[in-house]
């Protein structure tokens, strides 16, 4: 379970003022993943949003929230690709 409160995930800002939904978010779809970054900014028109990217299950996830942690948009982009048998060169 993620928490803001866990010291086990590298996260770059202090998460203490991340809103509780982005965390509950993150336990309900991304059990056992890793949180690489999150961070906030303020958006041209001066609303704050959250940057989240998480690792799990061979993708990394980049994910936008509000500052009331409801999710904007979410990008997945694949960690590894995984090769057919056929893909492999034979090198004898």
């Amino acid at each position: 379970m993620i928490k803001n409160t866990d010291t086990q995930f590298s996260i770059q800002k202090d998460s203490s003022n991340v809103p509780n939904k982005i965390f509950d978010y993150i336990n309900k779809n991304f059990e056992n993943g890793f949180i690489s970054d999150i961070n906030s900014f303020k958006d041209k028109n001066g609303k704050l949003v959250y940057t989240v990217d998480i690792s799990f299950d061979n993708n990394l996830y980049h994910m936008r929230f509000d500052s009331n942690g409801a999710l904007l948009n979410r990008v997945v982009e694949p960690l590894l690709q995984l090769l057919d048998e056929e893909d492999y060169l034979d090198m004898d």
